[in-house]
């Protein structure tokens, strides 16, 4: 489990009643390491799939490859990986 500050679907801080939630950000990150392309985070520019460049892609075995890198460095271990219906399906856990 990685406790963090959640997010809401949008991406901006999820506050209810005016504090901030913290709790299981798990998905969230794995959701995060997909979308961020490398440079994008700042304080750790070597991280990210950059999934909108695998978009023209025919072949996923990159992105699949990728996504096993970026997903291990970050101490992911991936259970399955698919596509199912357009939409990568990616079952892993801290």
């Amino acid at each position: 489990m990685q406790r963090d500050i959640l997010q809401t679907a949008d991406g901006d801080i999820k506050l209810v009643d005016g504090d901030i939630v913290w709790g299981d950000a798990s998905e969230q990150h794995q959701k995060d390491l997909l979308e961020a392309r490398h440079g994008d985070i700042r304080t750790r520019p070597d991280v990210g799939v950059g999934i909108e460049d695998f978009l023209s892609d025919d072949n996923p075995d990159d992105l699949y490859r990728r996504i096993r890198v970026e997903y291990a460095a970050d101490g992911l271990r991936i259970k399955s990986l698919k596509i199912d219906n357009g939409k990568i399906v990616v079952d892993a856990d801290y």
